[in-house]
């Protein structure tokens, strides 16, 4: 055996290492730089139907303030019981 082969062995691993850790900052970088463009789009997303939201409520707050006194929370067995009665008496 050719004790000589460790020693090569040593440099071709470092050579390996090297060009893993170039890759993998690379791949670090691309991720980071979608995370940021994401990041960016998301809040832009959220800032526009934030908005959106806002001038809808303010265009259909009468509608709103009137159908609001209207709404009751029912139990789903007082909700059928109501409909079947409804359903009966529209036949």
């Amino acid at each position: 055996m050719n004790w000589r082969r460790f020693l090569r062995r040593e440099t071709a691993d470092a050579e390996q290492r090297a060009e893993l850790e170039f890759y993998v900052d690379l791949t670090a970088q691309e991720y980071a730089a979608r995370a940021i463009a994401y990041a960016a789009g998301e809040n832009a997303k959220c800032d526009y139907f934030a908005s959106h939201d806002l001038k809808d409520l303010n265009q259909h707050k009468v509608a709103i303030e009137t159908l609001l006194p209207q709404l009751r929370i029912v139990k789903p067995t007082e909700f059928i019981a109501e409909w079947n009665e409804r359903r009966l008496l529209g036949s």
